[in-house]
Order: structure tokens, then C-alpha cells, then sequence
């Protein structure tokens, strides 16, 4: 049987759900059911226990979907992994990178941690310019949990992304990415520059993805789109 009414319980990231027997208590469910509905909640990630302190609602996570990027393969070298970004920052950038080889002025930086299949994390760092595109500045941050960035810039465009750029190294992660992704911090990493144009060769958005060591290809080439080497 189900849980359905579990989900009233709670509303809030970080609330505290009741405790089994509270549940079994206000509701006409046994407590097996109860055990095995939580049980279906932490798997999906919307709960999660914390020994001795109980068990709390988590941040919704959402599947990205057509991934452009986080295109991870699996055994048969055919299915794309699902994969989960989460939002962990959204800020100002003034600093200088290989993000200015394609981007100038004042940039606004997204970092997102990619949950792919349940299997490992990886980090994305995305920076675009917010003047110019504001939708990233503007809408809450929670809102591009799991959201299509091209698709999103797509909707600001009069023209598509008409090409992307690639550039690969085997490095340290940038300072802070190694332990968002649960890696040492001088083991190197698949580190992948992307850079997307539109069709008159305007650059318009710069992206880092640092990947930990794995058995899973990262496919680069998207069969929908034209690739260009640097």
C-alpha cells in the first residue's frame, strides 16, 4: 500500500518529519507501510535521515532533461544516465579565466553539483553575462535546479546555439570544486572548458565541468548540433 497523504506532512526544505509511530498514529496506515514509504522517499531523494536526529524533508531534486552537456553514458554506450544538477551558488565573477577567452565585462557564475544516476558527482561552473541575459539573475535560485540552461537561453535568443566549443584537460579541480565532489583536492579530475556560439559566431556562454575518475563515458559531441575544435 501507499503513503499518499505523507507528503501533507511536511512543507518545507529542512523540516522535520514525525517520527514512525507518530505517523502510524495519525494515520490508518500500519507500520510497515509507514517504514516502507519513507523508505521510498529517501531513495528518491526527498527525505533524508540523520542518525540520532530523525528524519528531514531534502531539496526537491529535478532530472535534467535532453541534456546538451551532462551527456553520461551508460555500459551500453548508448543510454544518457539521468543526471540531477542543484544550484549551490549564483555570483557575481570578476575575476579572470579561460572564461574571458569568449566572454568580457562583468559575469554572473552558477555552480551546480551533478548528481549522475546516484553513481558520483560531478561540478559545473557556468558563467554568462546577466545584463544581457537576466533571466539567470532574476528567477529564484531553486528554479534552476534540474533546468536546461541552453533551453533557457534558447527562449531569450532570435537565433539558436549554433556551435560548440571544447577543451579538455586532466587537472586539479579549481579550489573548493574537489570537495563538493568528494574527491582529494590534488587528484586530478577530467576538467571540460565549453563554450556555445550562435550562428554569427557570438559567443555566449562559457561552462566548466570538473569530472571525478569513473567507468562512465562523457559523450561531448551532440548529434543535434554542429562541433567545431577550438
Amino acid at each position: 500500500a501507499e503513503l499518499p497523504q505523507i507528503e501533507e506532512w511536511f512543507e518545507f526544505v529542512g523540516e522535520k518529519l514525525p517520527t514512525e509511530a507518530e505517523f502510524v498514529a495519525g494515520t490508518p496506515y500500519s507500520l510497515g507501510t509507514v517504514q516502507r514509504a519513507i523508505r521510498t522517499l529517501v531513495e528518491e531523494g526527498l527525505v533524508e535521515r540523520k542518525p540520532k536526529l530523525g528524519t528531514f524533508v531534502s531539496r526537491r531534486r529535478r532530472k535534467i532533461d535532453s541534456p546538451w552537456h551532462f551527456r553520461f553514458l551508460d555500459a551500453d554506450r548508448r543510454t544518457i544516465l539521468p543526471v540531477y544538477p542543484t544550484v549551490v551558488a549564483r555570483v557575481s565573477n570578476r575575476q579572470r579565466g579561460p572564461w574571458n577567452d569568449f566572454l568580457a565585462g562583468d559575469l554572473l557564475r552558477i555552480d551546480r553539483l551533478v548528481n549522475v544516476n546516484d553513481e558520483f558527482n560531478a561540478f559545473s561552473r557556468f558563467f554568462i553575462d546577466a545584463t544581457r541575459f537576466p533571466v539567470f539573475a532574476q528567477v529564484a535560485v531553486d528554479t534552476l535546479d534540474g533546468e536546461n540552461f541552453r533551453a533557457l537561453l534558447n527562449t531569450q535568443l532570435a537565433e539558436p546555439i549554433d556551435r560548440i566549443c571544447h577543451r579538455i584537460a586532466f587537472s586539479r579541480p579549481a579550489p573548493g570544486v574537489a570537495k563538493q565532489i568528494g574527491v582529494p583536492a590534488d587528484r586530478p579530475c577530467t576538467v571540460v572548458e565549453i563554450a556555445a556560439a550562435a550562428r554569427n559566431g557570438d559567443f555566449l556562454y562559457y561552462q566548466e565541468l570538473t569530472v571525478p575518475v569513473s567507468d562512465r563515458r562523457l559523450e561531448l559531441a551532440d548529434p543535434t548540433s554542429v562541433h567545431h575544435p577550438l
